[in-house]
């Protein structure tokens, strides 16, 4: 008796089992995107590594348009744009509201604008010279902001 009723219980457990793997959702995972630029400002390489919590499948169909960055640098900075995929747009701006630091420093503000079909969350890392200085969190249907010094 007691062991029909271990039989059930074992039955009853494994079809519960089974029936949760079945019905939860697809898990998400940070999925870098190939939107990712490369710019080089005075000699130092700087990326700029988009990630987004999406299945790497559904990366490329969330967004709307371009992944847009604006590179400001104080006016007289030597900077370009080394490497840029396609769905990308960078546009580097001389202005006179930055201005290179008495010790010799360089400011850069760079700004992401991604739209996106739906709000996921949206990773930026910056790295300057392969050391990541920054990693700002945001959502795919926002704005980021940073303002880094190139010494």
């Amino acid at each position: 008796m007691k062991k029909k009723w271990l039989l059930r219980l074992a039955a009853v457990m494994s079809a519960l089992a089974a029936f949760i793997l079945c019905a939860a959702p697809a898990l998400a995972i940070w999925d870098w995107c190939a939107f990712d630029p490369q710019l080089e400002i005075e000699g130092h390489k700087v990326d700029l590594k988009v990630s987004i919590l999406a299945e790497p499948q559904e990366v490329d169909k969330l967004i709307i348009g371009n992944m847009v960055f604006l590179v400001a640098v104080p006016r007289g900075t030597d900077a370009e744009v080394v490497f840029c995929e396609k769905k990308t747009r960078v546009k580097v701006v001389e202005t006179s509201w930055l201005r290179p630091g008495r010790d010799g420093s360089i400011p850069v503000s760079v700004t992401l604008t991604a739209m996106a079909r739906e709000r996921r969350p949206l990773k930026l890392e910056i790295l300057l010279d392969d050391v990541m200085i920054a990693e700002l969190e945001g959502t795919t249907k926002g704005i980021l902001n940073y303002r880094l010094l190139i010494q």
